[in-house]
């Protein structure tokens, strides 16, 4: 019997084997926690680099002006247009390595004329991020399409749009 008991505690003590006490005390068996808390993920509008759609004279009919994600400029029925253009600049910052998503508007945004409060609308959201991870792609560029109503009031029109970034 001593054997046993003997040998019995030569198990646990070698392969780590929980066994209950024969005599009513508790055995204990201990594991290890872990826990990694990564940096926050930021995305910031770089150095003020907005979506700027230039300046632009409205026709007698509506028309509109593309700002393409990689800052190429398009028009369709606007006179005349200054050729300055600019696709906002993003770039995400946090632990290398991680691999986020990029999600920008898919409705329409609207901006304003402070002074007149004449709107017009922003919509077809562009960007030329493809996936990837803060380590080897952490700028991306977002383009869209400005609708220019006929005879548009003459005014600095303005307004945001949100980019949401996520870890995937």
């Amino acid at each position: 019997m001593k054997k046993l008991f003997v040998f019995s505690l030569v198990m646990v003590m070698v392969f780590g084997v929980s066994v209950v006490s024969l005599a009513g005390n508790p055995v204990t068996a201990t594991a290890d926690i872990d826990a990694e808390v990564l940096a926050v993920i930021e995305v910031t509008n770089s150095d003020g680099e907005g979506l700027d759609f230039g300046v632009l004279a409205p026709g007698t009919v509506s028309g509109n002006v593309t700002v393409g994600s990689d800052g190429t400029l398009s028009t369709t029925n606007i006179p005349y247009h200054d050729g300055n253009v600019q696709a906002a600049k993003f770039i995400v910052s946090g632990p290398t390595s991680v691999n986020y998503s990029v999600a920008i508007p898919s409705g329409t945004v609207t901006i304003e004329d402070p002074v007149s409060s004449e709107t017009m609308n922003v919509s077809n959201f562009t960007t030329d991020f493809n996936g990837g991870s803060i380590g080897d792609f952490g700028t991306f560029y977002v383009g869209a399409t400005l609708e220019v109503g006929a005879n548009q009031v003459a005014g600095s029109y303005s307004g945001t749009f949100d980019v949401i970034v996520t870890f995937e």
